[in-house]
């Protein structure tokens, strides 16, 4: 058995391994997200709001724990420049020890987290769920070797497999038993022990602990870091939660909880793949500013042009994805969704940012960034205690503003280059998302006016703001991205002569490179 895979991180060629690495996690993610807004339809008609408030509350709390009990050991086993079997060894007693010793801290802890938020039956389901945190721990060193080694096809069988078990198989079925939430209990937990299984069978890495407390060293210095910037980060993202459901109650939570899934789960799938490829890829050139700018400003670019035209027609069809997608008990989820679909796609764009700062190990900069945004949250939430839903979803897209402009400033002096250069991207795609926007309301307008159903006007602002987006690519001001993308994928074999069946696809959909290269 090799104690780390071989080749353990591709070096040379490293635009191709990354392509090709892309396509399968996006291939993953994709479908991913089909089945994830699936079981999302399914759910909100099977389950109550207060249930998907109650697992909030326990996902804040299991959160707050995950962030010591992981320690950054994935980051720092991708991050590192190279890895020996000791450095396995380390992570895996680290990882499995850590998520041990905490799983126990919620068992012990659940009623003080259940006093905090006045909610009795949040204790139950954090003592099942903490049962996750442990196999988390137990499969987190062989996913970090598979990403360290671009071994994305694996990654995607994995996900989409334990996904499909996890919720199509038992969530679903206990849903329909009248489980309530513990349905969505049990399909967590379904999906954590297939994919920490799966993932050991793909890289069976030794389960002795390293005796060598330099491996340690190594893993927890800059792990840790990583586990202070993702908890200050978590507590950006938790303090909504918590501030909603102690304020306004379960029912209130349920409904932000709802609305923050749909608002996140474009710009999550398109970029979950980018940003799993890049940290690695990133990490293997972090002392080459010059090829490390280029491939930053070309990903927040398609970022950009990509997720701010998408969240503008998505906002002006909130009322439609909601009533159409969840149903007519979520009605109050409509104000708030604008709100967070803007949050999401300024997050999703920054964090390129925070990846190159991650993979040059720029840590300390992230942590003065993250400080910042919690100060800025917690006093915007207080003032919105009282306030409608909307007013929370104001607070979270103002501090996301916040922390992006921090990185894009940290960028800007780490990789030498102009702040101009690094916003410019940034002016296009507001100009795309301005037209995206304008098409949607005006088939929205139409539809409405001559009596069509709920359906059929979401499915008309879909098929405007499709037609739109494409337009801007090929005519209008995201032109160059496009053109970027292109000229990349054919540098790296993705498409051209030769290319694969998905090469060919990607070919029609944007056209072939002799015409797209400036």
């Amino acid at each position: 058995m090799d104690e780390v895979p071989k080749p353990e991180r591709p070096t040379a060629d490293l635009t191709r391994h990354t392509l090709k690495g892309l396509q399968w996690a996006y291939l993953g993610t994709a479908i991913g997200g089909v089945l994830q807004f699936a079981m999302t339809m399914v759910m909100a008609r099977l389950l109550t709001p207060t249930a998907f408030g109650l697992m909030a509350l326990a996902g804040l709390f299991l959160r707050f724990v995950d962030y010591f009990a992981k320690a950054g050991i994935t980051q720092a086993l991708i991050q590192k420049a190279s890895v020996v079997a000791d450095d396995v060894r380390a992570a895996f007693a680290l990882s499995a020890g850590l998520a041990a010793a905490f799983a126990l801290v919620i068992l012990a802890g659940a009623p003080l987290a259940a006093e905090v938020v006045r909610d009795p039956e949040l204790i139950p389901v954090l003592r099942w769920l903490s049962l996750g945190l442990l196999l988390q721990g137990l499969g987190a060193p062989s996913v970090a070797l598979l990403r360290r080694g671009l071994r994305f096809r694996e990654l995607a069988l994995i996900e989409v497999g334990s996904y499909v078990v996890g919720y199509v198989g038992v969530g679903v079925t206990m849903a329909m038993r009248g489980a309530g939430v513990y349905a969505l209990v049990g399909a967590i937990l379904t999906q954590a022990a297939v994919s920490a299984a799966s993932s050991y069978l793909r890289i069976r890495h030794p389960l002795a602990p390293s005796r060598v407390a330099a491996s340690y060293r190594a893993i927890l210095a800059f792990g840790a870091r990583v586990s202070v910037v993702g908890f200050l980060e978590f507590l950006k993202s938790g303090l909504p939660t918590l501030a909603i459901g102690r304020w306004a109650g379960s029912a209130q939570l349920g409904l932000y909880n709802r609305a923050k899934v749909l608002a996140e789960l474009p710009s999550y799938q398109l970029m979950q793949g980018l940003s799993k490829v890049l940290f690695p890829s990133f990490s293997a050139i972090q002392f080459e500013h010059e090829r490390l700018k280029k491939a930053y400003l070309s990903a927040v670019g398609a970022a950009t042009a990509i997720l701010l035209p998408l969240s503008a027609g998505m906002a002006v069809a909130a009322p439609e994805i909601i009533l159409v997608v969840l149903g007519p008990q979520w009605v109050g989820a409509i104000d708030v969704l604008p709100w967070l679909l803007l949050a999401s796609a300024i997050a999703m764009t920054g964090h390129f940012a925070g990846i190159v700062a991650e993979a040059q190990a720029a840590l300390n900069a992230k942590i003065l960034i993250a400080v910042t945004a919690n100060v800025t949250i917690a006093g915007l939430l207080w003032l919105a205690q009282g306030q409608p839903l909307a007013a929370y979803g104001a607070a979270v897209a103002v501090s996301t503003a916040v922390s992006h402009i921090g990185y894009v400033a940290v960028i800007a002096r780490t990789l030498e280059t102009s702040f101009r250069s690094l916003v410019r991207p940034y002016a296009r795609a507001v100009l795309g998302a301005a037209g995206v926007a304008a098409a949607v309301a005006g088939a929205r307008l139409v539809l409405v006016q001559e009596g069509a159903a709920l359906g059929i006007v979401l499915a008309g602002e879909v098929l405007a703001g499709a037609i739109a987006i494409s337009l801007m690519f090929r005519l209008g001001p995201l032109r160059p991205f496009r053109d970027d993308i292109v000229s990349r994928l054919a540098d790296g074999g993705m498409i051209g002569p030769g290319s694969s069946r998905f090469g060919r696809v990607l070919e029609f959909l944007m056209g072939p490179p002799s015409d797209r290269r400036r």
